[in-house]
C-alpha cells in the first residue's frame, strides 16, 4: 500500500473568488501526506500557486474527445495546460445527474491516461442496494471496466475512491469497520488482476468526510486516504483533515 495518505478537495460546482484566495492564503502544505485540490476548472490556473512537492491540482470532471466541435467540453490537454494534473471520473453525481454510464466512463479514464493525467475512479452503492444487502456486488461491478478495458497502462496512474452515494453531502458515513469491508473487497478484486497492482493501489474513502471521523477511516488497513466534499469549502477545516491524515 502507499507510504503516504492522499486527500482531495472536491469543491463540486461551489467556489469563487474568495475561497480561492483563502486557500493561496492560508492552505499550508504538510509533511506525511499527500494533498490534491479539485476546484472548477476555471480557478485552475489562479490556484497555481499551491503547486508544490506534495500539493497537485486535478479537475473535476473531462471529456472523453480531445479536441472538436463539444461545447462545453474540456479536454484532458486543457487540464494539463492549467497544471491539473489529477482528475475525477465517475462521481456519483455525474452518473446520476448527467447519465454517465460504463462506457463513457472507460472512455474518459482511456483519455485521462493518454496524457498521463493521474485519475481517481469513483465508486459506490445508493442506499438501496446497501438495504438490499447487494452494495458489495454493486460497487465491485462498477469496477469490471478496468478488466474489459484490458490495459494495465490504465492502473499506473491509478487511484479508487469509495463514496457511498447515501453517505454524500448527508451528514451521514459508513463505519469505518463497513467502510473498511468494502475497500478490502475492492483492493481484492484488483489483486486479482495482479499482485502489484493491488499492493500499491491507494483507495480512498469519502461521503461526509470531515476532521471529526477522518482518523477514525484512516486507522483501518485497507484505507488511504479521503475524498472531500463539504468540509473542504472551509480551508481551516481542510487543513485539519489534511494535518490528522498526515499523523495516522
Amino acid at each position: 500500500m502507499a507510504e503516504k495518505n492522499l486527500v482531495v478537495a472536491n469543491w463540486k460546482c461551489n467556489g469563487g473568488a474568495e475561497l480561492v484566495d483563502s486557500y493561496l492564503k492560508a492552505f499550508l502544505a504538510l509533511e506525511g501526506t499527500d494533498v490534491v485540490v479539485c476546484p472548477p476548472v476555471i480557478f485552475l490556473t489562479q490556484l497555481q500557486a499551491l503547486l508544490r512537492k506534495n500539493v497537485s491540482l486535478g479537475a473535476q470532471d473531462l471529456s472523453t474527445f480531445e479536441v472538436g466541435p463539444y461545447t462545453g467540453d474540456i479536454s484532458s490537454e486543457m487540464i494539463l495546460e492549467c497544471g491539473g494534473t489529477w482528475t475525477l471520473i465517475g462521481h456519483s453525481e455525474r452518473r446520476a445527474l448527467h447519465q454517465e454510464g460504463q462506457a463513457e466512463i472507460l472512455q474518459k479514464l482511456q483519455a485521462a491516461n493518454r496524457v498521463g493525467l493521474k485519475t481517481i475512479l469513483c465508486v459506490g452503492e445508493t442506499l438501496d442496494h446497501r438495504r438490499s444487502g447487494s452494495a458489495e456486488e454493486a460497487v465491485l461491478s462498477q469496477l469490471d471496466i478496468l478488466i474489459e478495458a484490458n490495459d494495465s497502462t490504465l492502473f499506473d496512474n491509478l487511484t479508487i475512491a469509495y463514496e457511498p452515494i447515501w453517505a454524500i453531502g448527508t451528514g451521514q458515513t459508513a463505519s469505518p469497520s463497513d467502510a473498511q469491508s468494502m475497500h478490502a473487497r475492492i483492493r481484492e478484486k484488483i489483486l486479482s488482476l495482479s499482485d502489484a497492482l493491488g499492493d500499491n493501489l491507494r483507495i480512498l474513502y469519502g461521503g461526509s468526510v470531515s476532521a471529526d471521523n477522518c482518523g477514525s477511516f484512516l486507522n483501518e488497513d485497507d484505507i488511504d486516504g479521503v475524498l472531500v466534499g463539504g468540509s473542504c469549502l472551509n480551508v481551516s477545516e481542510f487543513e485539519k483533515i489534511v494535518r490528522i491524515c498526515g499523523a495516522c
